[in-house]
């Protein structure tokens, strides 16, 4: 028979696993949830608001309609990792140190697929977690904050 002392213990430790996963599961909360976590790829603030992210896809989206590196430049944080895929396995990693070396990769980047998933994606379409937003299956993480502090931080591009 299970003592007393032991279902007690029991109890605890099961309500602190429960509501560390609760927790755990509103720290990596969609969009729609409302909820963002405390770290967001290195940056320890709460000042991530719906706001910020309702005015900042469609500038970063108005930006892509250009075509303009110079334009959707200002939208990335640097460095910014650039992941390369070849049918699912790992390929080439690079990190793009400044606006200039954007520039070079623009045309391996900003192809057609990317640049189509940006545009068509909602606020709605949005999932974030402490790595930040994320576009498409993590095709695109952005931190959705304007100046030095925000921009498109990853790129995962099969080819």
């Amino acid at each position: 028979m299970i003592s007393h002392v032991f279902f007690k213990k029991f109890i605890s430790l099961y309500h602190i696993l429960a509501f560390g996963l609760m927790a755990e599961v509103c720290a990596s909360d969609s969009i729609q949830g409302k909820t963002y976590p405390d770290h967001i790829n290195g940056f320890y603030d709460r000042t991530i608001t719906d706001q910020m992210i309702a005015s900042y896809l469609p500038k970063l989206q108005e930006a892509v309609q250009t075509d303009d590196p110079d334009k959707i430049s200002a939208f990335i944080h640097y460095p910014c990792n650039l992941n390369l895929r070849k049918s699912g396995s790992i390929g080439e990693h690079k990190k793009i140190k400044a606006k200039e070396d954007f520039k070079v990769l623009f045309p391996k980047i900003f192809t057609p697929d990317i640049k189509n998933l940006i545009l068509k994606t909602t606020l709605s379409d949005l999932f974030v977690n402490a790595q930040g937003f994320m576009m498409g299956d993590g095709t695109v993480w952005f931190i959705p904050k304007e100046g030095c502090e925000g921009g498109m931080t990853t790129f995962n591009l099969d080819f």
